[in-house]
């Protein structure tokens, strides 16, 4: 496992007994609500496009600069 999932199941199995982490650092985290929305959106953006013969994009999503908030 990997990320706040992984962190959250070895401490409560007691692997984990103590986490240094620098408060002043953001985790770069996206919700899943947010990959789904891009994700629904630009595969319409793609069909769009193909129907009109137009090149198509390559699309990146990463997270808000401020956080998911």
């Amino acid at each position: 496992m990997y990320g706040p999932q992984d962190v959250t199941v070895s401490s409560v199995l007691g692997i984990t007994r103590f986490l240094s982490c620098n408060p002043d650092v953001k985790a770069n985290i996206v919700p899943v609500d947010f990959t789904v929305s891009a994700l629904i959106a630009s595969a319409w953006n793609v069909y769009n496009q193909f129907r009109r013969g137009k090149d198509t994009l390559i699309y990146n999503f990463v997270s808000p600069i401020d956080g998911p908030t």
